[in-house]
C-alpha cells in the first residue's frame, strides 16, 4: 500500500471545476466558473449549494515505499457517479411498451467524485491536515469520461405509492442485471443512475467503458420481441428471488458496485411496477 499527501500540479496551480444541482429540474450543471443559471432549463441556481472538484489528471506525488498491508483495507462507498446531461447531442428516440420513451445518447460526460472533503492547496498540491481548515481550500476529488447512456423516460403515473428513488433504482438494477442474462453483457460493464423530473422519472443506464462498448446501441436496437423478453426477464428476478420482498440480495440484485443503494433497494416496488407496465 502507498499513500500520497500531494496532487502533481501541471502548470501554476491546479485547475478545479464546480458543480451544482438545479433545485427546479434537478440537473447537475458543471460549469468551470460557476454560473447563475442552470444550463438546461434557466432556473436561477442556489449559489451555496455550489461544490468543488479536482480532477488529478496528473496524478499524485508518491515518495514513500510500498508498504505492507497489515489487515484488510475497508471498501468505501464515497464516490458516485453523476451524469452531465446540459449537453445531450446526436441522440435517438422510440416508444416501447407504449409508455416508456427509449433514447440513446452519444458521448456524455460521466464525473465520477468521491464525497469525501479533502483540503487542497491548489498552488502546490499539498493535502492539509491542520485542524483549522479552510472553505477556500474544501475540494472533493473526481474523474471523468465520455460514454454513451440509455435513457428510458417512464410517467410518474408508474411511481404511485411507492417510493420514488428507491423503486427507480431497483426497476433499474433489475433491468440491467436481466441485460446480462440475454445480451451477453457483463453486469459490471452496466450501471445506473437516477433522474427525476416533475412528470416523469429518467432509468439511466450507461457503459462503464470510456467511450462506451457499444452495449448501449445493442439494447437500443432490440425489437418489440426483445424488449418483451428483457422486461419479463427483469420482472422474474425481482419474483422469484427467496428474501424478503422489502429487500433484496446477493442473488437478485445486490453487488458491490451498488452497495450504495442496498438499504434503498426493495423487490416489491419492482414487481409493483412490471405488473403496470407489462
Amino acid at each position: 500500500m502507498v499513500k500520497s499527501n500531494k496532487i502533481l500540479v501541471p502548470k501554476d496551480e491546479l485547475e478545479c471545476m464546480v458543480y451544482i444541482s438545479c433545485n427546479h429540474c434537478k440537473t447537475t450543471n458543471f460549469f468551470k466558473n460557476l454560473e447563475e443559471k442552470c444550463k438546461k432549463c434557466g432556473n436561477t441556481l442556489e449559489k451555496q449549494e455550489a461544490k468543488k472538484i479536482i480532477i488529478p489528471k496528473y496524478g499524485f506525488d508518491v515518495k514513500s515505499k510500498p508498504s505492507k498491508v497489515k489487515k484488510k483495507p475497508k471498501i468505501l462507498t464515497t464516490s458516485e457517479p453523476y451524469i452531465d446531461l446540459t449537453s445531450l447531442n446526436d441522440s435517438k428516440s422510440k416508444m416501447i411498451l407504449n409508455d416508456i420513451n427509449l433514447s440513446i445518447h452519444k458521448d456524455i460526460n460521466i464525473y465520477i467524485i468521491n464525497n469525501m472533503p479533502f483540503y487542497i492547496n491548489i498552488q502546490t498540491g499539498e493535502i492539509e491536515k491542520d485542524k483549522k481548515k479552510s472553505k477556500e481550500k474544501e475540494f472533493q476529488l473526481g474523474a471523468f469520461y465520455s460514454t454513451d447512456i440509455l435513457e428510458l423516460k417512464i410517467d410518474m403515473k408508474f411511481f404511485d405509492n411507492l417510493d420514488l428513488i428507491g423503486s427507480a433504482y431497483t426497476i433499474g438494477y433489475s433491468l440491467i442485471e436481466s441485460l446480462s442474462k440475454i445480451a451477453s453483457i457483463k453486469r459490471d460493464d452496466l450501471d445506473v443512475l437516477i433522474q427525476t423530473f416533475e412528470n416523469s422519472v429518467s432509468i439511466i443506464i450507461f457503459d462503464n467503458v470510456p467511450g462506451g462498448a457499444g452495449h448501449t446501441y445493442k439494447v437500443f436496437d432490440f425489437d418489440n420481441i426483445k424488449i418483451n423478453k428483457w422486461f419479463n426477464i427483469s420482472k422474474k428476478i425481482v419474483e422469484n428471488c427467496d428474501c424478503g420482498l422489502d429487500s433484496t440480495c446477493f442473488k437478485c440484485l445486490q453487488t458491490r458496485s451498488n452497495q450504495r443503494f442496498h438499504d434503498k433497494l426493495q423487490r416489491k416496488w419492482a414487481i409493483e411496477f412490471y405488473e403496470k407496465i407489462i
